[in-house]
């Protein structure tokens, strides 16, 4: 029965080692890390090291390296060949959507972001409780880690069902919540130390942060959208109460610059139309109302455009007989006042004047110019 472990053991050792010979640079470096860390906790003294301890991490101690070294430390051979698969498996989804620098950047947040939470809820756990063991207990492990992938899975398959069963649907967005769940029960069964739940927590928050508001994807920061929201973590009938504590919690970290205003963004020219949907309005109502919205100013269009035409002969006629007529009116009049007080008769020069007035009446328009010439000769003079 040893010698079939034994084997088992090491036909998974084999593998694990292929597939860290496949894998990129960064999940090398993690899995050597995770190796090297284990190896080396066999030293005495090592393990107490490493570890993140509430009461000598903060001033004035200031073992701020713990909060890094701590979550490549396992000290069980088990936990690190599960560290490694699953980082591994992680790298696989992950980083076609990222790269290989923004996978180990990934990592270092949430295995650091994980371990400064742990430790300052331990704190508080102290202050409220006053006990000495809650703050000088060490904890380690990658658990925050693994519970920053599980967001990052969420965040790339929404909507993956994991399995079915005859009344529950379990979905990937549920794993970190289920997760959290299973390793709260063995804290309260005596089967591990507060400090996992904890971690799988912190981890969960500090991950769901970065991605949500920071982490760079196509020119913008963070991803805003719906199904990404913290409130999508738990089961749909949670959702609105959950959506109730989240805000002012939001809205307090945006007070504290923890995290920065959600701004939408939207590429005007990847759209094909915009509708606004009035409250109180039906569908139909709206389509009326667009359609007789439209036929109005299909009818002001109309009215207000010009009648452009070019102006006929006859009408430029008339106008011209018009001018001429005034005209001569002007002209003559001075004339015959003449003629009635001196009793002279008509001269040369008003008979001339009268015969052109009369073919300027009755000239085509294009001769308009030319008589208006004659006519005001006389009066000129």
């Amino acid at each position: 029965m040893s010698q079939k472990a034994a084997n088992f053991v090491s036909l998974i050792q084999s593998t694990a080692l292929q597939a860290i010979g496949r894998a990129s640079l960064a999940v090398r470096g993690i899995s050597v890390a995770l190796l090297v860390f284990y190896a080396l906790s066999f030293i005495p003294g090592f393990a107490n090291a490493m570890s993140v301890n509430p009461g000598t991490s903060y001033p004035p101690h200031f073992r701020i390296w713990s909060f890094t070294a701590a979550g490549f430390l396992e000290t069980h051979w088990w936990n690190v060949l599960v560290d490694i698969i699953v980082t591994i498996m992680a790298a696989q989804m992950l980083e076609p959507l990222w790269t290989s620098r923004e996978f180990l950047k990934f990592i270092m947040i949430a295995n650091a972001g994980a371990s400064v939470l742990t430790a300052l809820f331990f704190v508080v756990l102290y202050i409220v409780t006053r006990s000495d063991r809650l703050l000088f207990s060490s904890f380690h492990g990658y658990l925050g880690v693994v519970a920053g992938f599980l967001v990052a899975c969420k965040q790339a398959m929404p909507d993956y069902l994991l399995g079915t069963a005859s009344l529950i649907k379990i979905k990937i967005q549920l794993l970190p919540l289920l997760f959290f769940l299973v390793f709260v029960a063995f804290a309260m069964c005596g089967l591990t130390s507060l400090a996992s739940p904890s971690l799988i927590g912190s981890g969960v928050w500090v991950s769901w942060i970065y991605l949500r508001f920071y982490q760079p994807h196509k020119g913008v920061k963070g991803d805003l959208s719906d199904p990404f929201a913290f409130a999508t973590f738990f089961p749909e009938q949670m959702q609105p109460c959950v959506q109730v504590i989240a805000n002012p919690v939001y809205n307090a970290l945006i007070a504290l610059k923890l995290c920065p205003k959600r701004v939408r963004t939207v590429n005007v020219d990847s759209l094909s139309s915009v509708t606004i949907s009035l409250p109180g309005m039906d569908k139909a109502d709206a389509d009326r109302r667009r359609q007789k919205a439209l036929k109005a100013l299909d009818e002001r269009l109309s009215k207000a455009e010009p009648q452009a035409s070019w102006p006929s002969m006859s009408d430029d006629g008339d106008a011209t007989a018009a001018t001429a007529a005034s005209a001569t009116t002007t002209t003559t009049t001075p004339s015959i006042a003449n003629q009635s007080n001196d009793a002279l008769p008509p001269t040369t020069t008003d008979t001339q004047t009268a015969t052109t007035v009369v073919a300027a009446a009755s000239s085509p328009p294009f001769q308009s110019e030319e008589s208006n010439q004659v006519i005001d000769s006389p009066s000129n003079e």
